[in-house]
């Protein structure tokens, strides 16, 4: 059985449809998941490494010959359902052609039906539409989401609407397990050892303004601590390399990889790592799929909607006031970007600032202690 997910997204809630995908997997015979994106943040390469995702689609790479094919496979119903996760983000011309040329069950998320009045007409046209055209294509809406829902619970409700009704979501299926490709040879490269080094994230904003993360001072004094520990490898993508301008060069402790690497080397090295030290981030929910240890710096974001769950994962968080400023959920009226945030925050960041450096070192030297 085929299975087509729409995953216009980012890594870290690519990473958080994986719970849906395993379900499937195990409960469905023969089923085969295809993942359509536009590779926003490597979402896409972190799908090609996933050993639960068989065929990957980059829209936005598609010549307009492939396009019309991609339809064409729509209009033969190619895929027996197609999924909607819960932060989909398709364009709205993408999610109308989807509904006016898809042969296939479609299964949505609640609030995609809970659209303003203009959009809500649109939406009951395209119902009718499909009434009328594809009588034995049902559209599948999933039980109510809020915005005290965890992403994965929410991912969860949408695929529930697929299973056979004898199949229960338990509370192990709501951890967040994935099986990647990795590429030892990354630390014969760097002359490192496993579980030897710690990782720690450099940004999590991509060289964009967010409250999410530390200033570069206090990442920056966070490192050279940590690099009389032990040695420290610091990661992040080529947009937050852009931004940085400070040299680790002159610590021997130190391997600055910031834009240097690919995802499947980043993916190696945070499984190999003694720990890793991240924000709230795709890197983050990576680390807590992957069951490997982590300390999370979390300040800003809605914790019922993004918290790891692995028990190996540890998160450092302080509540404010005027905490969570980020909920996360873009359907809810409260909802604002990071940059919003970021522009709009009266505190001076106090939710990410009250996290010393001290808390994430005494943690890092437990974790080394429990080894």
């Amino acid at each position: 059985m085929k299975f087509l997910f729409v995953n216009f997204t980012g890594l870290g809630n690519t990473v958080l449809i994986n719970p849906g995908i395993k379900i499937l997997k195990k409960n469905i015979k023969d089923s085969e998941i295809s993942i359509i994106s536009n590779d926003i943040d490597s979402d896409l390469e972190l799908s090609k490494l996933n050993n639960d995702i068989d065929n990957t689609i980059n829209f936005k790479q598609l010549s307009i010959f492939k396009k019309i094919l991609f339809f064409k496979d729509l209009i033969i119903g190619k895929y027996k359902y197609i999924v909607l996760n819960s932060f989909s983000n398709p364009s709205l011309f993408f999610l109308i052609s989807l509904f006016l040329t898809s042969n296939s069950h479609i299964v949505l998320p609640c609030y995609l039906k809970s659209f303003d009045k203009k959009k809500n007409k649109l939406f009951n046209i395209i119902k009718f539409y499909r009434n009328l055209f594809y009588k034995k294509k049902k559209l599948l809406v999933s039980d109510s989401i809020t915005s005290n829902v965890h992403e994965i619970d929410a991912n969860l409700k949408i695929i529930k609407k697929i299973l056979p009704e004898n199949i229960l979501i338990n509370e192990t299926n709501k951890l967040n397990k994935i099986s990647l490709n990795y590429e030892i040879d990354i630390l014969k490269k760097l002359k490192i050892e496993e579980k030897n080094y710690i990782c720690v994230q450099y940004s999590g904003a991509h060289g964009l303004k967010s409250p999410k993360i530390w200033n570069a001072e206090k990442s920056i004094a966070l490192v050279e601590k940590l690099s009389h520990i032990k040695k420290v490898v610091v990661i992040g993508n080529k947009r937050d390399n852009q931004t940085k301008n400070y040299e680790f060069s002159n610590n021997f402790n130190v391997i600055d990889l910031v834009g240097k690497t690919s995802l499947k080397e980043t993916v190696s090295l945070l499984k190999f790592s003694l720990t890793n030290i991240c924000y709230d981030s795709g890197i983050m929910h990576l680390c807590d799929a992957m069951g490997v240890k982590s300390i999370s710096i979390i300040g800003p974001s809605n914790l019922d909607k993004i918290k790891p769950r692995s028990k190996f994962s540890d998160v450092l968080y302080e509540k404010v006031s005027c905490s969570p400023c980020l909920i996360g959920w873009y359907f809810d009226p409260k909802s604002i970007s990071e940059l919003q945030a970021y522009n709009q925050c009266k505190e001076n960041f106090k939710c990410m600032e009250l996290i010393s450096i001290e808390k994430v070192i005494n943690l890092v030297l437990h974790n080394y202690e429990k080894r």
